[in-house]
């Protein structure tokens, strides 16, 4: 028998020099079960401890003598001792020396637990005649008492007891040993007595096997009997208090590592810190994003904080890298699996869809905080919030999170946030050192972080993260780094000495760079001194409008001779975030953005698009490749669609035209064939996306984009299923007679290029579907949607019923009371525009009518009061269908209502009427007055037709049914006036003849077709009139 250890990813067998576990589990040769399910136990809570039961020692294979059990030292995190024949057991006794050893020498602590033991201090008391206890155990409770002030009270003990017995503790033990066959002699243990007397363990084993026992009892004993506690609570709890002991000893094993830093990198001494105290700072779920630019450290300095002993003292360490690929529902599943599998040791279903996977991390993380252990997971260049927050919603508190990312919306879901945009003077100068040395890293590795060109760039940038990148990306070598130093030094030191000159003498220092830009922009100051402070302020400015444009102007008046001002203003431009290109003379021809800032906008653009910078349009353009102010709308789509635009252009153009103000420019774009083939072919939900965009604007053309989203969006589940082609279902959806000429241009656009194997049918296949049709945004998933007013609708979310408004796309109400799954809802006429009542029917058995209240603000909303929702109970089923009866105008109408399901246990149909509640409203109730139950199907009904009535008088009703049968229910006055609809044969009729189910009813002019499984359809009407016909119909 081997019992390895405790991961099914890492099951290995411990040989006789291999102990290093979190867990050694010793026992006795009785309690080998027990220890299992300790065992067992302790790894349903954390997998991934290693957690050992030594079971070959008993049966001497791995040791042939006790003494070779000294082999677990203090490799063994905690040693637990499961024991009922503890004294008489050699190898656990051996087992427990060993640890006993370690433990002095400070490595693991010892738990000894005792199931209904054979020995412990009481029963060592008791030992003696019946006439010697009291003594005794006035003796053990004055050890016991002074064990609580004394170091050694468990050795006090052993004096106490061993002198009240007369017992020579220097020389033997005899007269204990004695006393001990006396107690094993008495009741039920004559397997202890056997043992105790077997010639393997002489009177020296006895004595040294007691002594263990008194060592032992300095480490506690936890007993358990089992005449009061079942043996499933006691390891549960012996679970839970060794798991607690471990706790507080080590950090659970992390088999997700942070990648090792680069040679190259060096701390944040300042920014790091700070993370750490954010990490450390909160007792709840601690999420703490990190954001700022590509490459300033984000990954490098979370690996810093992942092993700073700050952290690894508290915390489990588990590393999670995300990425821009992984942004997909299906991708971030896949990495909570992995987190799941390889981190935590979870056994994860590979199918298993993200909600399920959620409920486990829930689970599992609230399990460890039990348990005293706190995990934190680094989650490495998130994306997106939605990427981050699948992990962080479900983690339980006392645990942390630290997320990285580009993407500045990271902030809306962190309990704390630390943007990487700008430095103090330390870490700014090992920033600009780590840009320095991407690009040249054996001549930058060489330089000290307090090199003073290091420490005058980093300060003159004024630690802006988005400066120091582009500054040290753009300086390669010594030569470079010298020249740089010379020019900014040269154009700071021209403002720093006309500010002090102007203030009287006021001292200056870089730190206050920003206090000198404002004051020198003001009209006192003279020129010269301005073009040398708008430089600087085109460098240090994060986003600037206008400036790089104005120093391109001052540098064409600077004079020939100022060669180190010229000098100066050319390699502020060169790092500035535009880059002007002038003419001789000074003519601006061209505004370009400085690639690494180019790189960055559009970075900040993808992953955060609702938190564009305020660049003006003219530069916003330029980021997306708009055509300058005044082109034509089809000059833009030539340009945005051309064969050398880059693949960013043509994804990510038109919500950047947008931003731009470049509207006309975006609408005709959307309308380009050749500009949404390539969009499609990048992501069909990408040009939905940028069509609903362009529909918003409400500029001229856009209705035009309106339709082709939606034919687009009801075509679009059997394009990706890869069941149609684009080409196919615009064809078949706008080749309409009479298009728009728009319409008509990008109809033949798209018929000119088909791809191969799109069918293209002749004309509209159904020329009215997609017009007019209502797209709908709402929350959840969806399977019933019913307009209830000019942009509300109402729609199922599971158990709830929302109201949502389509045009700002928002929740209005979210209607909570059933208990589960709703099947439909529908809407009741309502007159002049008022809000509609509304019926819901679940699984729950039930149907809720939701009446509109006024809030006491003049508005009107649904409301879940008893006073303004009917539940109308009755149905022992799953309500599958509610059909609301003609009615008059703004009069409640008739419900009728169905069950079925395979799990049915009804075959009827409930008919309801509104009634006066009394106070002068009406209502629907379950009473008999107002509650119809037709019976009469044997098998669930499947549906219910209204016929055409006149004047608003209730319809005859037909129902079809499973039972082979269809029925028609007229109605009848009731003897009091009113009609209702009855069982009685004369106004019920049963159509029978079919064979099998009946699968639907229609109702024509003059008679009832039906169809059914037995393959054919029946005609019934009148008697007097069209005689019955059957209609063979093909299988």
């Amino acid at each position: 028998m081997k019992v390895l250890s405790s991961s099914p990813a890492d099951a290995r067998t411990y040989t006789n020099d291999n102990y290093d576990c979190d867990i050694f589990i010793c026992h006795g040769s009785l309690d080998k079960s027990l220890a299992r399910n300790v065992r067992k136990n302790i790894l349903a809570r954390y997998p991934t401890l290693r957690v050992f039961v030594d079971d070959e020692s008993l049966d001497g294979i791995r040791h042939p003598h006790p003494d070779d059990c000294a082999a677990i030292d203090v490799r063994s995190r905690l040693v637990l001792i499961l024991d009922t024949n503890f004294v008489v057991t050699r190898y656990v006794i051996a087992e427990v020396d060993a640890a006993l050893v370690g433990a002095a020498n400070g490595g693991n602590p010892v738990f000894p637990v005792f199931i209904d033991s054979d020995i412990s201090l009481a029963e060592l008391g008791r030992l003696h005649s019946v006439a010697a206890r009291p003594a005794d155990d006035a003796n053990f409770a004055a050890a016991k008492a002074c064990a609580q002030y004394v170091d050694n009270g468990g050795a006090q003990a052993e004096v106490v007891f061993l002198t009240a017995h007369n017992v020579d503790t220097h020389t033997h033990m005899l007269s204990l040993v004695a006393l001990l066959d006396t107690f094993f002699t008495s009741g039920d243990k004559k397997r202890q007595y056997d043992t105790w007397h077997q010639r393997l363990l002489a009177h020296n084993w006895n004595d040294h096997h007691i002594r263990t026992a008194y060592r032992l009892m300095d480490w506690g004993l936890a007993t358990y009997d089992d005449r009061r506690i079942s043996s499933g609570t006691a390891v549960v709890d012996i679970a839970q208090h060794s798991l607690a002991i471990l706790a507080g000893t080590m950090q659970l094993p992390s088999r997700m590592p942070p990648p090792s830093k680069l040679p190259e990198y060096y701390p944040l001494p300042d920014t790091r810190a700070a993370v750490i105290d954010a990490l450390l700072g909160a007792n709840n779920v601690s999420v703490v994003g990190v954001s700022g630019l590509g490459g300033v450290g984000k990954s490098s300095l979370a690996a810093d904080v992942a092993v700073h002993p700050a952290i690894t003292s508290v915390f489990s360490v588990f590393w999670l890298a995300l990425g821009e690929d992984k942004t997909s529902p299906i991708a971030i599943a896949s990495r909570m699996s992995y987190f799941l599998k390889q981190g935590l040791g979870c056994a994860v279903d590979p199918q298993a869809d993200l909600n399920y996977l959620q409920s486990i991390l829930a689970d599992k993380t609230q399990t460890l905080a039990d348990a005293g252990t706190r995990i934190l997971l680094i989650l490495d260049d998130a994306w997106t919030t939605r990427q981050a927050t699948a992990f962080t919603k479900p983690i339980a508190a006392r645990h942390a999170v630290l997320v990285t990312s580009r993407n500045a919306a990271m902030a809306a879901i962190s309990t704390s946030s630390v943007q990487l945009g700008t430095f103090g003077r330390a870490d700014a100068a090992v920033v600009l050192r780590n840009y320095l040395a991407k690009g040249s890293p054996e001549w930058a590795n060489t330089l000290a972080l307090n090199d003073h060109r290091i420490v005058s760039l980093a300060t003159f940038c004024r630690g802006h993260a988005l400066a120091l990148a582009i500054l040290g990306s753009s300086i390669s070598g010594e030569a470079a780094l010298d020249a740089a130093v010379a020019n900014f030094d040269s154009a700071s030191k021209r403002a720093f000495r006309k500010h002090r000159k102007s203030e009287g003498g006021t001292d200056a220092k870089h730190a206050h760079i920003f206090d000198i830009i404002t004051w020198t922009l003001g009209d006192a100051i003279p020129k010269c001194v301005r073009k040398v402070a708008l430089a600087i302020y085109a460098m240090l400015g994060v986003f600037p409008s206008d400036t790089p444009v104005d120093v391109a102007n001052f540098r064409a008046t600077v004079p020939a001779d100022d060669i180190g001002f010229a000098a100066a203003l050319d390699a502020l431009a060169d790092a500035s975030l535009l880059r002007v290109v002038a003419k001789d003379g000074g003519a601006i021809t061209v505004i370009e953005m400085h690639d690494l800032h180019l790189k960055y906008i559009r970075h900040r653009l993808e992953v955060c698009f609702d938190d564009i910078p305020s660049l003006p349009a003219r530069h916003l353009a330029v980021v997306a490749g708009v055509p300058p102010p005044g082109a034509t709308p089809e000059s833009a789509k030539v340009a945005i669609t051309s064969g050398t635009a880059s693949n960013w252009i043509v994804t990510r153009g038109i919500s950047h035209m947008i931003a731009a103000g470049a509207n006309h420019a975006a609408v005709a774009v959307a309308l380009s064939w050749a500009w949404m083939k390539a969009r499609a072919d990048e992501s069909l939900g990408g040009l939905l996306n940028d069509l609903r965009c362009v529909v918003r604007l409400g500029c001229k053309g856009a209705q035009h984009v309106g339709e082709v989203e939606r034919a687009l969006s009801l075509s679009r589940e059997i394009i990706q299923r890869g069941k149609s082609y684009i080409e196919t279902e615009l064809v078949a959806r706008l080749d309409y007679p009479q298009p728009s000429d728009t319409i008509t241009q990008l109809v033949a656009a798209v018929r000119a290029d088909a791809s191969h194997g799109a069918f293209l049918p002749a004309a509209a296949i159904d020329p009215v579907t997609h017009r007019d049709a209502r797209r709908l945004y709402c929350h959840g998933e969806y399977d019933d949607n019913s307009v209830i007013g000019d942009s509300l609708v109402a729609g199922i979310c599971r158990k709830n019923v929302e109201v949502s408004d389509m045009l700002p796309r928002a929740r209005v109400e979210c209607l909570k009371g059933h208990t589960s799954m709703i099947s439909g809802v529908i809407a009741l006429p309502s007159t002049n525009g008022e809000l509609p009542v509304l019926v819901s029917w679940s699984s729950d058995e039930t149907i809720r009518v939701w009446h509109p209240a006024e809030e006491g603000t003049g508005s009107m909303r649904y409301t879940a009061d008893t006073a303004s929702c009917e539940v109308l109970k009755g149905h022992i089923s799953s309500v599958t269908g509610v059909v609301a009866l003609p009615s008059a105008s703004g009069q409640l109408p008739v419900l009728v209502s169905r069950v079925g399901g395979y799990q049915n246990k009804e075959n009827a149909i409930r008919v309801w009427h509104p009634a006066d509640d009394g106070t002068g409203a009406m209502r629907y109730t379950a009473e008999n007055a107002s509650c119809e139950v037709l019976d009469g199907h044997t098998s669930w009904v499947s549906r219910v037709i209204a016929l055409p009535s006149a004047d608003r008088q209730l319809p005859v009703l037909v129902s079809r049914s499973r039972d082979k049968t269809i029925r028609v229910w007229h109605p009848a006055d009731d003897g009091t006036g009113a009609m209702r609809y009855t069982t009685d044969n004369a106004f019920c009729e049963v159509l029978k003849g079919h064979t099998n189910w009946v699968l639907d009813v229609i109702a024509l002019a003059m008679a009832l077709p039906r169809g059914s499984h037995d393959q054919h359809r029946r005609m019934s009407s009148e008697p007097a009139t069209i005689p019955h016909a059957t209609l063979p119909v093909k299988a």
